[in-house]
């Protein structure tokens, strides 16, 4: 169980948590107009920062925001800073959070940000979970396939109804279908299944995230001797497959119990996990 440390920055300053507050004109509550990276820490060290602060500087980009810091070393210092200030020297997570300064309607006066950085305590190493995981299907509403898929946006809206339906249905997760009807990804997570020595996982261009952990997951794969197929997988290629397993920055390896009436292995699931947890790499 996470929880949220007393201390957080907001636009380069350590503030106490329950001393901050954000305004009603707040854009990314008005808007959704943000983004934001969740990264993990373990031993202390936040990992695989350059793939997440490219991440992040991409999506600004894209959003059309303006940044007076250098991001990768400035915003590395930030969350050094953070986690002394929380005392964490193990597990957590950190939320960097960047939105548009106040003002305008649909279209912004300024396109300046503001960043707030939190911090959450959590196990210090990847573990496969102990409690089973039943997987099913979304499919009220179809992901559009755009470059706004880049990012992780501030405005999570259909991953929300996702997550309703879900707990609706008695999923633990469910699979989110694009605009063409293809399997592509969960509600937090990227997608893997392997069947015999064939690793399958959506490709980027069907409108999954760029995951930072489904990028180091296709890169030990490779290295590990895996036909590696980056295409979207039938519902009948899941059902055949010998594992599913999801996978994000936070939790490393998901592995999936049960989706339609089928049990899974988790052998592969397993030892990939054990390997990811071997990584120690920030990736600066």
């Amino acid at each position: 169980m996470s929880s949220i440390e007393n201390y957080i920055i907001f636009n380069g300053k350590i503030l106490k948590h329950k001393a901050f507050t954000l305004k009603t004109s707040n854009r990314s509550f008005l808007y959704g107009d943000g983004l934001f990276e969740s990264i993990r820490v373990i031993d202390g060290t936040p990992l695989f920062l350059y793939d997440h602060l490219s991440r992040l500087h991409s999506g600004m980009k894209l959003l059309k925001m303006s940044f007076e810091y250098d991001i990768i070393p400035d915003f590395e210092n930030l969350f050094y800073e953070l986690l002394k200030a929380n005392k964490i020297d193990t597990g957590a997570y950190i939320r960097l959070n960047v939105f548009r300064k106040d003002g305008g309607k649909y279209l912004p006066t300024n396109r300046n940000v503001d960043f707030l950085i939190e911090i959450f305590r959590i196990q210090n190493e990847f573990l496969l979970q102990t409690q089973k995981v039943t997987l099913g299907i979304f499919s009220d509403l179809l992901k559009p396939i755009n470059i706004l898929n880049l990012i992780k946006s501030n405005n999570a809206q259909f991953f929300v109804m996702a997550s309703i339906y879900a707990s609706e249905n008695n999923f633990d997760e469910v699979l989110i279908l694009n605009e063409n009807k293809q399997i592509i990804e969960a509600t937090s997570s990227n997608l893997f299944a392997i069947i015999g020595n064939k690793l399958i996982s959506p490709p980027l261009d069907s409108g999954v995230l760029p995951g930072i952990m489904r990028k180091q997951v296709l890169k030990l794969c490779d290295e590990l001797g895996f036909e590696i197929l980056e295409q979207c997988p039938t519902q009948s290629q899941l059902i055949e497959a010998d594992e599913i397993f999801l996978t994000n920055a936070i939790i490393g390896i998901k592995a999936v119990d049960f989706f339609i009436n089928k049990n899974y292995a988790k052998t592969q699931s397993t030892k990939l996990l054990q390997k990811i947890s071997l990584i120690k790499d920030t990736s600066l």
